[in-house]
């Protein structure tokens, strides 16, 4: 029963998308073709995913520091979570902003 409650949340919380996906699915949906609808998600997933690997990362650096007994504050550690998901996005955002963008996919004109 424990192991079902946080299942549970985690698929109530993928069902309720942020406004930040909605704008994305309104822009896609705008798109002349199906290709580019495709394209428009594709770059939102693109663009989504140093905050996620930042935030996961520091989740799992978390997880392997108190396995090895070394305390944390647990509202400081999200805290700077965050920071590092949102440093990494920026990093991402300025490379992109230099010309040197991670993928084919962003500012291919």
């Amino acid at each position: 029963n424990s192991a079902a409650r946080p299942a549970l949340a985690g698929a109530l919380w993928a069902a309720w998308p942020c406004a930040l996906l909605h704008s994305a699915l309104v822009l896609a949906a705008l798109a002349p073709t199906a290709a580019g609808g495709a394209l428009v998600m594709t770059a939102f997933a693109w663009a989504s995913v140093p905050g996620v690997l930042g935030w996961v990362g520091m989740g799992r650096l978390h997880q392997m520091l108190g396995r090895r007994g070394v305390a944390v504050n647990q509202a400081a550690w999200q805290a700077a979570a965050l920071r590092m998901a949102g440093a990494l996005m920026l990093a991402l955002a300025a490379l992109g902003w230099l010309g040197y963008a991670p993928s084919p996919l962003f500012c291919d004109t």
